[in-house]
């Protein structure tokens, strides 16, 4: 069995003030939690399509979201921070294809695309990718959006 994940919490760093933008987090925290307690106790397999489903439109409401915000407000870095969006978006895309694959022979599979993981290698990756996404963009990438909103562009 894989390592026990911690869950990803709440902290005011996440919180930008904008109602709409603060519910996509809360909700991406509540649903990538509901998926690691179910990769904890062994049951991730039946969680991983819904998820990865539910990955893809809170990136499409999200990304959305702040990307007109940053643009209204001409936020220095936006192309940078737009490029990590399409970098989680590629993410999503390559679970999803992974996903697909397994469904597959896999004597039909391109050698450089199988995982011998299987469901569990998609599982683990799926996993680090929030994990990821949670300390390097969301308490990294939009602290710093957000620092730069609340300070400089506040009304």
């Amino acid at each position: 069995m894989s390592k026990k994940e911690d869950i990803l919490e709440w902290v005011d760093d996440l919180a930008m003030g904008d109602t709409t933008l603060d519910s996509h987090t809360k909700e991406f925290l509540r649903n990538s939690n509901e998926f690691i307690d179910a990769k904890n106790i062994g049951r991730a397999d039946e969680k991983i399509d819904a998820f990865l489903d539910y990955l893809t439109a809170y990136a499409q409401k999200h990304f959305a979201a702040q990307e007109g915000l940053m643009e209204k407000i001409d936020y220095p870095s936006l192309a940078e921070h737009i490029e990590s969006h399409k970098a989680f978006v590629r993410s999503i895309a390559k679970l999803y294809k992974k996903r697909l694959l397994l469904r597959r022979n896999s004597s039909q599979v391109p050698s450089d695309e199988y995982d011998d993981r299987g469901i569990d290698g998609v599982i683990t990756d799926t996993a680090d990718l929030i994990r990821d996404w949670y300390y390097s963009h969301l308490l990294g990438v939009d602290k710093t959006l957000y620092d730069y909103y609340k300070y400089e562009h506040e009304e």
